[in-house]
C-alpha cells in the first residue's frame, strides 16, 4: 500500500485573490475546513504514514496552519512544482508516493489504486483522469489503452487529468534525460520514452477550488 503522500502548495494562489493576499491558497476555509486538510483527513483514512507538504508563498502561515496535520514541509521557494522529486529527499526514494495539489477535494479507492499500479508493472508515473465537468477547465488527456499519447488544453478528449498521480522518485530519475523541476517537462519526456501511463482507477468525488468563484 502506497505510504507516502506529497501535497502540492508553493503556489502564489493568484486566481483566488484577494483571498490569497494573507491566506495561502491551502488554507482558505472550504466547507468551514482548511482546503488541504480536507485531503490529509482522507489521506489518513488508508493510513498514509507519511504526508508532506511544499511551500513557498506566505510559508509562515502554513507552517502554523498545517504543523500539527503532517509530518514534514518540504522547501520549493522560488522553485517550480516538480523539484521535490529531483532535487530533494525524496529523489533516491524507490516507492510510489502519491501526489496531489492542494487545491481539490476528492475520494478514490487507493487500495484499488495501488493494485492496480503493481498491475501495471508499477510505472515510473501514472496519472489519474477524471471524466470531463462542466465549468471546469484542464488538461485533456488522449491515450490509447493506459499508454498517455498527449496532454494539451486544445484537443478535446472526454477526459482530463484529475491533478492525481503516482510516481516512484528514483524510477523517474533513472529515465529522464536531465532534473526536470515542471510536470509538464517531466510528462511530455515520457510521452516520448512511450512511458506515461494512464490510470484506470477515477475518483468517486473530485472538486477543484483554483478560482475566487470556487469558493465564494
Amino acid at each position: 500500500m502506497f505510504k507516502t503522500c506529497v501535497i502540492i502548495s508553493g503556489g502564489n494562489g493568484t486566481r483566488m485573490l484577494p483571498l490569497t493576499n494573507y491566506t495561502p491558497k491551502a488554507s482558505i476555509l472550504v466547507g468551514g475546513k482548511k482546503l488541504a486538510s480536507h485531503s490529509i483527513q482522507y489521506l489518513r483514512k488508508y493510513d498514509i504514514e507519511n504526508i508532506f507538504m511544499t511551500y513557498n508563498y506566505l510559508s509562515q502561515n502554513l507552517f502554523n496552519d498545517f504543523k500539527t496535520e503532517i509530518d514534514a514541509f518540504i522547501n520549493t521557494e522560488n522553485k517550480d512544482n516538480s523539484y521535490f522529486l529531483t532535487s530533494t529527499f525524496l529523489q533516491d526514494l524507490d516507492e510510489p508516493i502519491i501526489v496531489i495539489p492542494c487545491d481539490i477535494i476528492f475520494e478514490i479507492d487507493f487500495k484499488k489504486l495501488y493494485e492496480e499500479y503493481s498491475l501495471l508493472n508499477s510505472p515510473e508515473v501514472m496519472l489519474v483522469p477524471i471524466k470531463i465537468l462542466e465549468g471546469v477547465d484542464g488538461d485533456y488527456v488522449h491515450f490509447n489503452g493506459n499508454n498517455i499519447l498527449s496532454l494539451n488544453r486544445s484537443n478535446y478528449s472526454e477526459y482530463y487529468l484529475s491533478g492525481i498521480q503516482i510516481i516512484n522518485p528514483k524510477k523517474l530519475n533513472t529515465i529522464m534525460s536531465k532534473k526536470h523541476h515542471n510536470f509538464y517537462n517531466i510528462w511530455n519526456e515520457l510521452i516520448i520514452l512511450n512511458k506515461l501511463t494512464l490510470s484506470n482507477t477515477q475518483p468517486t468525488k473530485w472538486r477543484a477550488y483554483d478560482k475566487i468563484n470556487d469558493v465564494i
